[in-house]
């Protein structure tokens, strides 16, 4: 039982860093389109970020895939395709400075879908990190008596 909350545990962690990546990533967006920051300086910032957001998320299936946690893993396959057809098929993970003024508004949108996306996830991390603590503390107290 300890070994679903340490996978939750660790499926939280990895979900709050890809949830921090697209708050980075909206940020950044609103401020090339206020024309605070430059579209070569935006390029060059969240293209750093993109691939390793997308290795989290593949990385968070594969460990509920492995865990067992197939309920879980329904919710997640929709977005793991997604990045999937977006790195593989299309190769539109990285942003070119000279088109990114044309596309700011679509990868905006991306941004703030994924944004909710990983916002639910971490609500339902946290709720399965709570209840496997619970259990687990619940399990350790009956075998103790």
């Amino acid at each position: 039982m300890f070994g679903n909350t340490i996978d939750y545990v660790l499926c939280l962690l990895f979900n709050f860093l890809s949830l921090f990546t697209n708050v980075f990533f909206t940020v950044m967006y609103s401020d090339l389109e206020q024309d605070y920051i430059n579209p070569s300086d935006l390029c060059t910032k969240v293209n750093s970020y993109m691939l390793p957001e997308v290795i989290l998320h593949t990385v968070t299936t594969g460990m509920l895939l492995l865990t067992g946690s197939y309920w879980i893993l329904a919710i997640q396959i929709p977005m793991l395709a997604y990045n999937a057809k977006t790195v593989f098929v299309d190769k539109d993970y990285q942003l070119d400075p000279l088109e990114v003024f044309r596309k700011v508004r679509d990868y905006k949108i991306r941004a703030f879908a994924k944004l909710g996306f990983y916002t639910f996830m971490f609500f339902v991390y946290l709720y399965l990190m709570i209840t496997s603590i619970v259990n687990d503390d619940l399990v350790a107290e009956a075998q103790t008596l």
